[in-house]
């Protein structure tokens, strides 16, 4: 009996690990789109993609996701050491019959990760395969 509770007291411990990092995550990419939606972003007319218009913000905005200081620092999530692990692009909403108030093509931001999770070593001891948080946001481009 004793190793089967030893068993469901580790995979309980391991799933709750794996669920906070993966809050972590989401909460992450959602500060770094954030603050991009408040830097400067273009959209070509016509064109389904756009840019964010200074590198610089893309830097702050993969610091803020991985350490939440711009600067940089300790990674929130230990193992999550890569900047470019941290996907941003963005999206152009056509909005040339005004549906929604604003300029005609519109700046859609968004940010993703995907992290391969370090576990203690007890999903491997069970032989379950390695897991791969991803974490992904959106936001409307606001300006400033």
């Amino acid at each position: 009996m004793m190793p089967l509770l030893a068993s469901l007291a580790l995979g309980t411990f391991e799933f709750g690990r794996a669920l906070q990092h993966h809050h972590q995550l989401n909460k992450s990419v959602r500060d770094a789109a954030r603050y991009l939606t408040r830097v400067p972003a273009t959209c070509p007319a016509g064109s389904p993609t756009g840019y964010i218009n200074n590198a610089v913000d893309e830097t702050i905005a993969r610091n803020l996701a991985r350490t939440a200081y711009e600067a940089g620092g300790t990674p929130i999530v230990s193992y999550w050491s890569d900047p470019a692990s941290i996907t941003i692009g963005v999206n152009c909403l056509d909005n040339e019959a005004e549906t929604l108030r604003g300029v005609s093509w519109m700046p859609v931001i968004r940010v993703s990760t995907s992290v391969s999770y370090s576990d203690v070593g007890f999903l491997g001891l069970l032989g379950f395969e390695p897991l791969t948080l991803t974490a992904r946001h959106e936001e409307l481009h606001i300006g400033e």
